[in-house]
């Protein structure tokens, strides 16, 4: 089994990337989590928890992101 020390983050795709999140979030909360596929039209939510109660947006960068367009995609989902 490989740990998260083995894994190339850099090297996965934003489709790995969002599977990964996935993942780990229906192991965390179980049924409860929903996730939302798809581009455009979500206002940059990624997943839900119950009747969203808990909001997951998730940002993966090849490269160091520029702040106000991370604050800006942040700002989406609040």
């Amino acid at each position: 089994m490989r740990t998260a020390k083995e894994i190339n983050f850099q090297s996965l795709s934003d489709e790995k990337f969002a599977g990964l999140c996935h993942a780990l979030l229906l192991e965390e909360h179980g049924i409860g989590y929903k996730p939302v596929m798809g581009d455009g039209g979500d206002g940059g939510i990624d997943g839900f928890v119950d009747d969203y109660e808990i909001v997951y947006q998730f940002k993966f960068f090849k490269a160091r992101p520029r702040p106000a367009s991370f604050l800006s995609d942040v700002n989406k989902v609040i």
